[in-house]
C-alpha cells in the first residue's frame, strides 16, 4: 500500500495524562477496556511478539528536523545509550476521533506516553540515557503544537512516509486506509539497537519501565 503523504489528522489520542501539564485531553484513553482492567496488553493478532530481528541492527542514516529546529541523523545521535520511542500519531485536540479508533490495539495513549517521558526525563538521564527522541507520522507542525501544548523537553521527529519503519521492518497497522507504525521503544548504544520494548502497554507508565531498564543495565 502506498505510504500516506502529508494529510489532515483526525486521529487524536484522547487521554487524561495524570501529569503536571495543561493537557486539553479526555479520559477516553485511561485504559483499553477489559484488557486494561485485567492488567494485560490488548490483543495484537500477529503482533504480540517482540520484533526479534531488531536487536543488533544499526539505525540507517536517515535525517530529520526535530521540533527544536536541529537536524537529527539517526545514526549519529549519541555515542552512548539513548532512547527512541515511536508512536502512531496524535491530532487536533478539537477534532473527534473516528469510530473504531479506540478499539485499535496500540492506537491510543500517545499523549500519555509523551507526558511520561517528559516527567521521567531527569530519571532517565540519571540512569544513563544521553538523549530521548520521539518519532511519529505526524506532520512537523502538529508535532510543534504538541510539544508546546504538553511542554515536552525533548525533540519530536516527523516521518510521515514511514521511512524508518520501512528500513527496519517495524510492526505497523492499518487505520482508515493509512499505514501507521505500532508503538514501540528502542534503547540504542550509538547507532546499534540494544533493546526493544514491544508491545508498549500501558503507555502512561512506559517511561518508568524504560528508566528501570536503564538502572538495571547501568554497568552492562
Amino acid at each position: 500500500m502506498p505510504r500516506p503523504g502529508p494529510r489532515s489528522h483526525h486521529y487524536l489520542c484522547h487521554c487524561h495524562c495524570h501529569c503536571h501539564c495543561h493537557c486539553h485531553c479526555h479520559r477516553a484513553c485511561e485504559g483499553t477496556g477489559r484488557d486494561a482492567a485485567q492488567g494485560r496488553p490488548p490483543a495484537r493478532p500477529g503482533g504480540r511478539r517482540r520484533p526479534a530481528h531488531l536487536p543488533g541492527r544499526t539505525l540507517p542514516a536517515l535525517a530529520f528536523t526535530g521540533t527544536d529546529g536541529d537536524a537529527v541523523r539517526l545514526d549519529a545521535v549519541s555515542d552512548g545509550r539513548w532512547v527512541l520511542f515511536l508512536y502512531p500519531l496524535t491530532g487536533d485536540p478539537a477534532a473527534d476521533i473516528p469510530e473504531g479508533w479506540n478499539e485499535i490495539p496500540g492506537a491510543r495513549g500517545c499523549s500519555q506516553e509523551a507526558c511520561g517521558f517528559r516527567d521521567n526525563l531527569d530519571a532517565l538521564r540519571a540512569a544513563g540515557a544521553d538523549r530521548v527522541l520521539a518519532l511519529s507520522s505526524d506532520r512537523a507542525d502538529y508535532q510543534r503544537a504538541l510539544g508546546d501544548r504538553l511542554h515536552l523537553p525533548y525533540p519530536l521527529l516527523s516521518d510521515p512516509r514511514l521511512t524508518l519503519a520501512d528500513e527496519l521492518r517495524l510492526p505497523t497497522f492499518e487505520a482508515n486506509g493509512q499505514t501507521l507504525c505500532r508503538r514501540l521503544s528502542l534503547v540504542l548504544r550509538g547507532a546499534t539497537i540494544e533493546h526493544v520494548f514491544y508491545p508498549v502497554f500501558p503507555p502512561d507508565t512506559h517511561a518508568d519501565q524504560v528508566a528501570q531498564w536503564f538502572r538495571d543495565h547501568r554497568d552492562a
